[in-house]
């Protein structure tokens, strides 16, 4: 087994540090490709999968990257790399929150949403995606869920507890991007449909792709649904390697903003289409920039 080189790593002789160099034995590539071990979280990649789509070396960047990235509050930082000649080992500290969504529910059990709540959730996304740019990482995949949330005790909190939202999953991130350069230009597609900037599908990723992104996280969060209903993009595969006219598609196809919520919280409305503008260079420069809006206050 190798270890994929980090400038700093943590002792493994320190007290309370977890042992993650012991056998491997509970956690089985070919049965599972996440697995959780105590605070720990273990997935494991293919190697064939990654060659077949010539995606090994943009993941190796990616992962050392993340690796050696300065640590931020809304970013769940990487343990260690680990790879043999099969498969990827990344490990991962584990969210005691969860999952995003069903932090939410914990949070919120009346199903109810305080408009605070939500700004509060939008500032740390931006503040995360902020500093993934800052560094040279462009994400590509932002969605709820690769939203996590770590929950830790704070007496002069409301409920005693403090929730913050993490930012993880970087398979797919580029890890060469130039920082508040107009983007990148590529022949694949890679993300999640639901979540993903019009441009991307021409190959175009920038900054206001991930804007982008999270714009659909918040009208979610508003609206209990996407921007766009899935038959708008139909079955990826056939379009076979053309997936320009899934943005055109987009383009033909206005986002909905007749809800009750926007009437009663016009400022996140403006906000979210902000963000959800179809022409890139109309969303926010930045997400710096983007937590300037007013509805922040």
């Amino acid at each position: 087994m190798v270890k994929l080189s980090c400038v700093h790593q943590k002792n493994e002789d320190e007290p309370g540090s977890p042992s993650l160099q012991e056998p491997r034995s509970p956690f089985s590539a070919s049965k599972s490709k996440v697995a959780a071990r105590g605070t720990h979280v273990m997935k494991i990649k293919s190697k064939v999968e990654l060659r077949k789509n010539f995606e090994e070396d943009q993941f190796r960047k990616a992962n050392l990257k993340m690796l050696n990235l300065p640590p931020h509050v809304g970013i769940l930082p990487l343990y260690e790399v680990l790879e043999d000649d099969a498969h990827y080992f990344v490990v991962m500290e584990k969210a005691n929150g969860g999952s995003l969504l069903s932090s939410l529910v914990e949070e919120c059990p009346d199903g109810v949403m305080p408009e605070l709540v939500v700004k509060r959730l939008m500032r740390e996304i931006l503040s995360a995606i902020a500093h993934l740019h800052q560094q040279g990482i462009l994400h590509k995949d932002i969605k709820a869920d690769n939203l996590v949330v770590e929950v830790n005790d704070e007496p002069t909190s409301p409920g005693g507890k403090i929730r913050t939202v993490k930012l993880i999953d970087f398979d797919l991130s580029d890890p060469d991007w130039v920082p508040d350069s107009p983007g990148t230009h590529g022949h694949n597609w890679a993300g999640t449909k639901q979540n993903s900037a019009p441009e991307t599908f021409q190959g175009t990723f920038s900054q206001q792709s991930d804007l982008y992104s999270a714009g659909t996280i918040l009208y979610l969060l508003m609206t209990g649904r996407w921007p766009h209903n899935d038959d708008l993009f139909g079955d990826i595969e056939e379009f076979d390697e053309d997936l320009s006219e899934i943005s055109q598609r987009m383009l033909r196809v206005n986002i909905t903003w007749n809800d009750s919520c926007w009437k009663h919280h016009p400022s996140c409305q403006d906000f979210c289409k902000w963000l959800l503008d179809f022409d890139p260079e109309k969303r926010p420069a930045s997400a710096v920039v983007a937590a300037r809006h007013e509805w922040f206050g």
